[in-house]
């Protein structure tokens, strides 16, 4: 699992997220439901990485949802 997510779940859909994109273990802390808000406004480099992992996520979602 990428350093930065922590969802504390494992299947099909946690492995693909989780190889998700370059930067996540940038991050200064465990990301998790709980703390993304906190995470993501303590600097703009934390913005931009989580930024990039939604956008990664949200590929994914729409990949699979045309299967």
């Amino acid at each position: 699992m990428a350093r930065g997510i922590d969802n504390g779940k494992n299947g099909r859909w946690d492995t693909e997220t989780n190889s998700g994109p370059k930067g996540m273990d940038e991050l200064e802390e465990d990301m998790n439901p709980d703390n993304v808000i906190d995470v993501m406004l303590k600097n703009q480099s934390n913005w931009e990485t989580v930024k990039r992992f939604v956008n990664h996520v949200q590929t994914i979602k729409e990949k699979n949802e045309r299967l």
